[in-house]
């Protein structure tokens, strides 16, 4: 499915990563050495959006490496692609009068863009219960819907209403709500979200209305697609000084990025407390260098099934000749590509014979070519299958068919002297589209080159130590405790896998470092399996941990998790400051601190016992099969690509 084209469009795809990357930077405010816990979580909040992609994303990438170098460290940037949706425009318009809408991303695919506008009377349904549907002329209707509603919308859908706007009034502060409305299939019901104070702003009395007919004629317009961008890790190094450890390294992990249900309204104040505890390790240790060497990486894209520690451990475990073949592959093409253009800037008609030129002239407008022949074909299917038997039709359907056999000589040509006067106007014509493609085709690749030698860089860096263990913070403000993981929800591992011996070292470290008093948060050691309680009961949210991906590379990997927390307010609206627990998070911090701490002063932290490597990465290309095209070898730019492993969703 091609999402980004049209919300409805389907085409035969051959599926792989294609990749198209932007670059984003945003401005970070100066700070201070040393801020506390309650700053740092309040300027990530105050982006209001941090979810991978947004502005707010930048500004807190920005953040964190200012926040490095206010420390003396020397920060360094990991770029990576991740495809993200972009929203442009999302409004509502009645009584001449154009408000904005918030989109509600509910669907694991289709963007819920709308083509043109879609128009019709707006409904208020209440909880969307047959009784409530009852005796409404749903077909082409617009509804406003309580978002307490269940999957309420989806009997709305098969009735006929075109979009649902979701009223949320203040009692569903839990992002189970928003979870239990999320969609796997490709279902085409643009969704968007206001609290309850808007609608009434808005509409007036909307639930008080005859019938429930709130407006006779709205109309609704959201324009969104999938668009990749380069995200950033950052991450910075601080050597040990300890001569017998230093080579060694601990590897501690943080996300910074925010879950996002509604777009632009995702605050993520108790959801940036694991950066923000990063950031404070990082000035505790640059006060007080560790005796092992010790990588502070802030990773994004973790609402993303963990897309950031992801590429990160790729960087390390990929084979080296196959990251160095790549970026050969890369340059070749990025060389190719600049020599076409060179060509194309410089093409004079009529041309004169020049083999060498018409060789390269080929190969540069083939896939467009193929393009344009394609189109008209569609186009020409659609004109005979819809307006068959029309006269009036008849000729527009001759000189499309007689400019798609012109285009099709032009395809067979090698050489592009002499053209008779219809070709070469084709190929004049068709110059500009290709000139564009080349130029989209050098940015992507300049943006892949830039990703890969950033992980080159940090791949070097790693490979200068011997990796001891990789810890992975997944903290809150409103739990009993640590707990130190090393599976999760992302990736199943077989039952009988048992790793209780490898993990016992790192955990009998932990217990130690935790006999300090830490106010009311204390560590569980959760690394050693209880008769009376197994590891999952400790997460009533199940979460996917970045531990799981280091354990299933082969290193030691802990996910450092605070227990008995719900966190119920990730992802929504209504994680703000103000429901942050400042008091626990300065005891849970000193827990944090002692125990990374120990981590880097342990004689050994394993006993040569590692997990064994199940880390694995697949890579191809996108392809459209064409029409009259025997195989699928045009590339197949927009392609929007999901797979699942378990449940873990990965784009």
């Amino acid at each position: 499915v091609n999402p980004m084209t049209a919300p409805s469009s389907f085409r035969t795809v051959f599926l792989g990563p294609l990749i198209v990357l932007l670059l984003f930077q945003a401005s970070a405010p100066a700070i201070g050495l040393g801020e506390d816990l309650r700053r740092i979580v309040s300027q990530m909040s105050s982006y209001q959006d941090r979810t991978s992609g947004s502005e707010g994303s930048g500004s807190a990438s920005d953040y964190i490496h200012h926040y490095f170098e206010n420390l003396g460290l020397d920060p360094k940037t990991y770029y990576f692609s991740i495809p993200v949706r972009k929203v442009s425009d999302a409004s509502i318009l009645f009584d001449n009068k154009s408000f904005e809408l918030s989109p509600l991303f509910n669907n694991a695919i289709t963007p819920q863009a709308i083509n043109d506008f879609l128009k019709g009377p707006l409904y208020y349904v209440g909880q969307g219960t047959l009784s409530e549907l009852d005796r409404k002329l749903l077909k082409g209707s617009i509804l406003l819907m309580d978002f307490d509603s269940g999957r309420n919308w989806q009997t709305a859908a098969a009735l006929g209403a075109q979009a649902v706007i979701f009223v949320d009034s203040g009692i569903t502060k839990a992002n189970s709500f928003f979870r239990e409305k999320e969609e796997i299939s490709p279902l085409q019901l643009p969704c968007f979200w206001m609290q309850q104070e808007e609608a009434l702003e808005l509409f007036g009395s909307y639930n008080n209305q005859v019938n429930g007919i709130v407006r006779d004629y709205v109309e609704l317009r959201s324009t969104i697609h999938w668009q990749d961008v380069m995200e950033k890790n950052v991450y910075c190094l601080i050597k040990g000084n300890d001569p017998d450890l230093a080579e060694e390294l601990v590897i501690v992990e943080a996300f910074y990025d925010s879950t996002g249900y509604v777009a632009g309204k995702s605050p993520g104040a108790d959801e940036s407390v694991s950066i923000a505890s990063l950031l404070k390790l990082a000035d505790f240790f640059s006060r007080s260098p560790p005796a092992r060497s010790i990588a502070l990486v802030a990773t994004s894209g973790h609402s993303q099934s963990l897309h950031g520690m992801r590429d990160l451990i790729w960087s390390l475990k990929e084979k080296s000749g196959t990251l160095k073949n790549l970026r050969k592959e890369l340059e070749k093409s990025l060389s190719k590509s600049e020599k076409k253009l060179t060509l194309l800037r410089d093409l004079s008609f009529p041309l004169n014979r020049d083999e060498q030129r018409d060789a390269l002239l080929l190969d540069a407008i083939s896939n467009d070519l193929k393009l344009e022949i394609d189109r008209i074909s569609r186009q020409l299917m659609n004109l005979r299958l819809g307006r068959d038997g029309i006269k009036a039709d008849r000729q527009v359907i001759d000189s499309l068919a007689e400019k798609r056999f012109a285009l099709r000589r032009l395809s067979w040509r090698t050489a592009y002297h002499g053209l008779p006067e219809d070709e070469q106007q084709l190929l004049e014509n068709l110059l500009p589209l290709t000139r564009l493609s080349l130029e989209r085709k050098l940015q992507d690749g300049s943006a892949r080159l830039r990703a890969l030698e950033s992980a080159l860089d940090f791949r070097i860096m790693v490979r200068d130590h011997t990796v001891s263990a990789v810890l992975s913070l997944h903290l809150s403000s409103h739990g009993e405790g640590i707990g130190g993981f090393h599976q999760g929800w992302l990736y199943r591992l077989r039952p009988r896998i048992n790793r209780t011996g490898i993990f016992s070292t790192i955990g009998d470290i932990f217990l130690k470092a935790a006999e300090e008093p830490s106010g009311d948060a204390h560590y569980v050691n959760t690394l050693q399996p209880e008769r009376m309680r197994t590891w999952d009961s400790y997460f009533p949210d199940k979460p996917f941990l970045g531990g799981e991906v280091a354990s299933l590379a082969g290193y030691i990997g802990v996910s450092l998790v605070t227990i008995g927390d719900s966190r119920s307010l990730w992802g929504t609206p209504w994680d703000t400051v103000e429901a942050v627990n400042w008091d626990y998070l300065d005891n849970q911090l000193h827990l944090l601190t002692n125990m990374v701490k120990a981590t880097t002063e342990a004689p050994a932290l394993h006993s040569d016992r590692f997990p064994r490597n199940g880390f694995s990465s697949v890579t191809g290309k996108s392809n459209l099969l064409l029409q009259g095209e025997l195989f699928a070898d045009y590339p197949a730019d927009g392609t929007m690509l999901l797979s699942y492993q378990g449940i873990a969703r990965l784009y």
